[in-house]
């Protein structure tokens, strides 16, 4: 059997370790719960950051959308424009053939005053311009004399 004092040395360790015990339980509580904030202040920052993302996903669609509409009046007005260049040009060569006009000039006389109808606008090298500055052009080359247009 033990000793009184082996008892109480024995009961004296034990609340050593048991202190011990409670210190490093504490520390390790201590700890998760600077994890923990450390994780929710991460959780918080990248629910910020997708919510960022998200407005401007959906200010990126709206001003594509915006863009295309813009483009598709621009297609509707350059055809509109495509078209009247097309009826004057028709015009012209109707008075080509027949030949005078209603005010009495001759054909051979200029048909058009380009200071009435506007010149074409430049072209700054854009390739996706192209196409519709040169049927522009082509159309008012057309209007001023229907010769220079078979030239062409």
């Amino acid at each position: 059997m033990a000793s009184a004092e082996e008892m109480a040395d024995l009961a004296q360790r034990l609340q050593a370790f048991e202190a011990q015990m409670v210190a490093q339980t504490a520390s390790h509580a201590e700890r998760l719960t600077s994890g923990e904030q450390r994780i929710a202040a991460m959780i918080l920052e990248l629910a910020q950051e997708k919510n960022g993302r998200e407005t401007l996903i959906a200010q990126l669609r709206t001003e594509f959308e915006r863009e295309r509409a813009e483009a598709a009046e621009n297609r509707r007005v350059v055809a509109e424009l495509a078209a009247k260049v097309e009826a004057i040009a028709t015009e012209v060569a109707r008075l080509s053939a027949g030949g005078t006009l209603a005010g009495g000039p001759r054909a051979t006389e200029r048909l058009i005053d380009t200071r009435v109808l506007g010149k074409p606008g430049f072209f700054h090298g854009k390739s996706s311009e192209w196409r519709d500055w040169a049927f522009v052009f082509g159309m008012f080359c057309r209007a001023v004399d229907p010769k220079l247009s078979e030239r062409m």
